[in-house]
């Protein structure tokens, strides 16, 4: 008997420790099957109703911010054409896309920031305009605040306002950012930037900063890239912007890379009014880049050559730089692309005069290099734009877009 229940025993013993080990077992598959889940897509559209699930366009959320509260880290959220009013705040990662600049707008309604981004998370937005929103707070923008990491392609961020001293327009970004085939324009921020503050990383390509201003004691229209910052620009058209000091187009503290880059026609106001491209107080590489006006500043220009500047203030010492010389370029027009761009007359000095070595494939706009003046080589032209001579197909990756 006593022989039977010691049997007995370790029947049940070595049961539960089967039982113990499969519910283990079990467990870590449910893991491993969670942690391998594709994303979860969510729907928002003009037709929804934040009651629904949001997991189909029929049945999809009215709000992007409810769509938002019920995203994981890693989700999607489809967003369809028309209006969203609303200002939303990102503590996770996700991704958000439009369903183009001219049919998914996200008003802030001139109430607060349109888009918030806080530290940790990483959000992708591409495919909508962002407009109308107010920077209310130091440092904070009235389009995008990113203390994240930002990612942003085909999107216009346009008639936002940065409210009272150090405010910023458009976006401010102090985590890493990157801005492809998108426009920043038309923002204001009376007492700071008016267009784009950086204050870590960013790399923008194919994008153009235009008539953004800060006048009333604004130290920067266009793009300000603080100490200890680093900017690489390409194909990036910097036009139109105006500050109250500083520099009207580019103010570099930082580390900033310009590859063909068009920077025309930004102004300031201090201590008179005048045409003032860029101000350089950290170091500023230059290549293949048209400047239609003076630069100023104490810090490091280098030239790796192939640039152009009507003035001789640009520190500009390349054997194949062109000095005082007129770019010859026609004014800020829609000629493709997300963005104005300045176009090149026939006889300009930039075409075909860049280095084919570096130039990227297209310019701004999506346009193949071309042989600009007859001598039967491709070679590329100095700036965003790349000059189409006439009697040739334009080729266009994207069409003009009208705010």
């Amino acid at each position: 008997m006593r022989l039977f229940n010691r049997f007995t025993g370790l029947f049940l013993y070595m049961a539960l420790i089967t039982l113990v080990t499969i519910a283990l077992l079990q467990g870590a598959s449910v893991s491993q099957a969670q942690s391998n889940a594709l994303p979860t897509t969510w729907y928002v559209a003009t037709w929804g109703n934040d009651d629904n699930d949001c997991q189909t366009w029929r049945t999809a959320c009215r709000t992007i911010n409810n769509a938002r509260i019920k995203a994981a880290e890693g989700d999607v959220i489809h967003i369809g054409p028309g209006v969203f009013r609303e200002t939303l705040l990102f503590f996770t990662s996700v991704t958000l896309v439009g369903s183009g600049p001219n049919r998914t707008i996200v008003d802030g309604r001139g109430e607060d920031t349109v888009f918030t981004i806080y530290d940790g998370a990483a959000v992708h937005i591409s495919r909508m305009t962002i407009r109308n929103g107010l920077g209310t707070d130091v440092g904070r923008g009235g389009g995008i605040t990113n203390w994240g990491t930002l990612t942003l392609d085909h999107v216009v961020i346009t008639n936002n306002k940065g409210a009272g001293g150090t405010m910023i327009g458009g976006l401010t970004s102090s985590g890493p950012v990157t801005v492809t085939n998108s426009a920043i324009v038309n923002n204001d921020a009376p007492g700071g930037y008016g267009g784009v503050l950086v204050e870590d990383q960013a790399y923008m390509e194919n994008v153009t900063i235009a008539n953004n201003t800060g006048l009333e004691n604004g130290r920067g229209g266009g793009i300000y890239i603080t100490a200890n910052a680093k900017a690489t620009l390409v194909n990036v058209t910097v036009s139109g912007n105006k500050a109250f000091f500083g520099a009207g187009g580019i103010a570099n503290a930082g580390e900033t890379h310009l590859l063909n880059v068009t920077v025309a026609n930004n102004r300031v106001e201090s201590p008179a009014d005048r045409v003032r491209e860029i101000l350089n107080d950290g170091r500023l590489t230059l290549r293949n880049t048209l400047i239609a006006g003076p630069c100023l500043g104490i810090g490091t220009f280098i030239s790796q050559g192939h640039n152009v500047e009507a003035d001789n203030t640009c520190a500009l010492t390349h054997s194949t730089d062109m000095r005082n010389t007129d770019p010859e370029i026609l004014p800020l027009a829609y000629n493709g692309g997300i963005g104005e761009t300045h176009a090149l007359k026939p006889s300009s000095p930039a075409v075909d005069a860049g280095d084919n070595g570096a130039c990227p494939n297209t310019d701004q706009r999506g346009m193949a290099r071309r042989d600009g003046n007859g001598d039967g080589q491709v070679v590329c032209d100095i700036g965003a734009y790349e000059y189409n001579p006439p009697n040739t197909q334009p080729q266009r990756s994207y069409v003009a877009l009208v705010y």
